[in-house]
């Protein structure tokens, strides 16, 4: 995003374009309602709803070369869905391994930051090659081929929870994101 903002049209200076950076405040919020959504048993919705607005939001952040302020609103609801699903993810998988919650959660910790930069990096490329529309296209690829990963497989385990749900027992009391540094 720094590069097509230094350039022209907009030709921002370093401080101009570092004020984005306040946006992802919106990032912060995301994460802490998400965590109580996801103890409320929302997690699996959050992160669906989650991906379809990050998807949207692709088509608001590609509005860069004509409007600043779709591109604020578009970084402003990316970074909120983005830790959304982060947070509501990292709960669905140390629910689903509370036994191994803090293993699950460093892997995730770490596979996470690497899967952005690989993506930032095709990106970059893209941007370079093609501009800031075909990056801004291909991230709505990731994000909506993440959304049909999840509707996918929201669908299976949906099934599968409906015929075992009454032989599974009482269900554990899943092991939160921000509970998991008390341990």
């Amino acid at each position: 995003m720094a590069l097509p903002l230094h350039a022209p049209p907009w030709g921002l200076n370093e401080a101009q374009i570092g004020l984005f950076g306040l946006v992802g405040l919106a990032g912060a919020l995301g994460a802490a309602h998400a965590g109580t959504w996801a103890d409320r048993g929302h997690a699996r919705r959050v992160t669906g709803i989650a991906l379809a607005l990050l998807t949207g939001s692709w088509a608001l952040t590609g509005q860069l070369p004509w409007s600043l302020w779709l591109l604020v609103a578009g970084v402003g609801v990316l970074d909120f869905v983005v830790h959304a699903a982060y947070v509501s993810n990292q709960h669905l998988l140390t629910a689903r391994c509370p036994d191994r919650a803090s293993a699950v959660a460093g892997g995730y910790t770490v596979f996470y930051p690497l899967g952005s930069a690989l993506g930032a990096t095709v990106t970059t490329a893209l941007q370079a090659a093609a501009g800031w529309g075909a990056a801004s296209v291909l991230g709505a690829v990731f994000a909506a081929a993440a959304l049909i990963v999840w509707a996918v497989s929201s669908g299976t385990r949906r099934g599968a929870r409906d015929g075992a749900s009454e032989a599974a027992g009482p269900q554990r009391h899943p092991i939160t994101p921000w509970r998991l540094a008390g341990e």
